[in-house]
Order: C-alpha cells, then structure tokens, then sequence
C-alpha cells in the first residue's frame, strides 16, 4: 500500500525525472533486495546490474536519487516520455526491454529515479519459471538484440563477437555438460532468429508513439505549455 505517492511526488519535484522505480524486494523472501536501482548496461556485454540484489534489507539502500536504469516489474514513466522516447519495445517480448527503454530515456536527456520510501514485492518470473528454456532463449536473443540496437562502432563489432562468439557457445556448453538439452536447444533458438532477422537493428520500438505537440527540451518544461494531448491508443499485447 501507499507505493505510489512517493513515486508521483518525485516526479512532481523534478521535471528532469522521465521514469521512477521503488525499491522491490522478492515477494517469496520479503526482507531480500530484488532492486535499489540500476546500473548502466555494459556496452562491451550487453549485461546491467541490479544494485542490493539479494542483500537482506537493513535500510542500507534507503536513499533515493538518480540511477542509471528503472525496473520493468514496476515502472512508473512521465507520459512525456511515452510521446517523445516511445513505449517498451514489443519486439523484445520479455527480458531487456526496460534496458532498451533506459536506454533511449537517458539518449533523449531525461532520468531515471529510484524512490526508497517506496517498496513493492515481486514474483519473479511467474509469466515462464525461473529455469525455464523459453527464459533461456529470450535471454540469449534479446541481449543480442539490445546490442544490435544500442552499441555503435567498433564497441558494437566487438561486443558482438564476444557476446555471441563466445559467452553465448559457453552457456550452451555449460547446459550440455549438466545434460540440460532443452536449455541447449533454446541457446540456439535464440541464436538462430537473428539470423532470420539480420536488419533488426533498424527497427524502431513497434510502439513508439505520434508526438501531439512540438517537442521541446524537458528541462525547459516546466516553463512551456505544451498543445492537449490526445489520449493514447491502446496496446495489444
């Protein structure tokens, strides 16, 4: 309860705030950290990293302030946003998707917010199990596919190589060594689709919204009135 104040108020305070996460602890080990904020996600492997994941919460995460990237499973974003930076990127179907949003949110100039007053608990991957093969491929394709779209040069050729040359063959060695062939198997789904889809770093977010009114920098919203909005299409999932 009362999770959403703290979130609403941080952003009233900050017009430079574009999205906000509370802290989120593991609903099935309430007092155990999932998330208190985010790193930037390493342009060289295409990996970010959760701060306090796992630590038993004793108040050592309770500051709030600006992080590199927001939490998907709860995710409050400035309708601002939505019209200039687009919405999470269907594509991505579930994993990296709220990197890939981070991303473009922090490319744009707006910030993400981490709000330690407030707290939500998360069943983590209820929608396809925590060890399951379709987690495995999803995992295996999108951080690729967040690579294709978000490195550039010779980080981009680099990260590439490594990351599909060589970390990605390691994981599906590591599922045949423990005889875990359906993980095996779903490497190699995930491998397999990008090179069905060898421009998909092209694509734009299929949910990337129509602006209403004239974009203008968000640190100078505060003084500008924008035109009314229209109200938003609905999204089929």
């Amino acid at each position: 309860p009362d999770f959403l104040e703290p979130l609403v108020a941080a952003m009233e305070a900050d017009p430079g705030i574009g999205a906000a996460s509370p802290k989120i602890r593991y609903y099935h080990e309430p007092e155990r950290i999932q998330y208190a904020g985010g790193t930037a996600v390493d342009p060289l492997h295409g990996q970010a990293r959760w701060v306090g994941s796992g630590e038993v919460d004793r108040g050592q995460h309770d500051r709030s302030g600006e992080t590199e990237m927001g939490h998907g499973a709860a995710l409050l974003i400035r309708r601002r946003v939505l019209e200039e930076v687009g919405l999470l990127g269907g594509d991505y179907f579930i994993y990296y998707e709220e990197l890939d949003f981070g991303t473009r949110l922090r490319r744009a100039g707006w910030r993400a917010h981490y709000a330690a007053e407030s707290v939500v608990w998360h069943k983590e991957s209820v929608t396809v199990g925590k060890a399951s093969p379709l987690k495995t491929e999803f995992q295996t394709r999108n951080r690729l596919l967040y690579l294709r779209r978000n490195a550039a040069g010779w980080r981009r050729a680099f990260a590439l190589a490594w990351v599909g040359g060589l970390v990605t063959p390691s994981h599906a060695l590591r599922h045949a060594i423990r005889g875990q062939w359906a993980h095996v198997r779903a490497v190699g789904r995930g491998l397999a689709w990008h090179a069905s889809h060898p421009r998909a770093q092209d694509l734009a977010p299929d949910e990337r919204l129509r602006p209403t009114h004239r974009a203008v920098p968000h640190r100078h919203a505060a003084r500008t009135r924008p035109a009314p909005l229209r109200p938003l299409a609905p999204v089929s999932r």
